[in-house]
């Protein structure tokens, strides 16, 4: 029977110890940063479906820290009939103190006005998409709000999808 050299038995001890160690830091980090360093992580999913009315001033969400968050929007005529326009902001407050307000919640519609959402047609200009890079300041609610600035003539529908993202 062989026995090991006491070198060998301490190389061996200080191999499993730097491997422990490391690999608990490791996965103190990758706690830290659960999707990557570089990954954004989603805050919040909005799915409002069916929607016949407008969407008073709502809070979206409430930073735990200051940071930068990708909203993105996309909203669909689902049923339409006649004529209106739905138009949307965001509301947030940024590092220099004052509210920040975007009019263009909806501002890659397509149809009636380059910032709102034409409810007459579900296949022609029946959707909007956009994306905004915000920076908001931790514990500041994030709002959105929709309003008809054409109302609907008759029974429309859309639906509202927004996700947040902290980057």
């Amino acid at each position: 029977m062989k026995t090991t050299k006491p070198s060998m038995l301490l190389l061996m001890v200080c191999v499993v110890f730097f491997a422990t160690l490391v690999n608990g830091d490791a996965l103190q980090n990758a706690d830290k940063h659960k999707h990557g360093p570089f990954t954004p992580r989603i805050i919040n999913r909005l799915v409002l479906a069916g929607q016949t009315s407008f969407i008073p001033q709502t809070t979206l969400f409430v930073p735990i820290e200051s940071s930068l968050f990708r909203i993105s929007v996309y909203a669909e005529t689902t049923a339409s009939g006649g004529s209106g326009t739905l138009c949307g902001s965001l509301f947030w407050v940024d590092d220099g103190g004052g509210t920040e307000i975007a009019t263009n919640l909806l501002a890659g519609a397509l149809g009636f006005s380059p910032q709102c959402l034409d409810l007459s047609s579900t296949r022609v200009a029946g959707y909007s998409s956009s994306t905004f890079t915000i920076r908001a300041t931790a514990q500041t609610p994030v709002q959105y709000e929709t309003h008809f600035s054409v109302p609907p003539s008759s029974s429309v529908q859309y639906s509202l999808f927004i996700t947040v993202e902290q980057l």
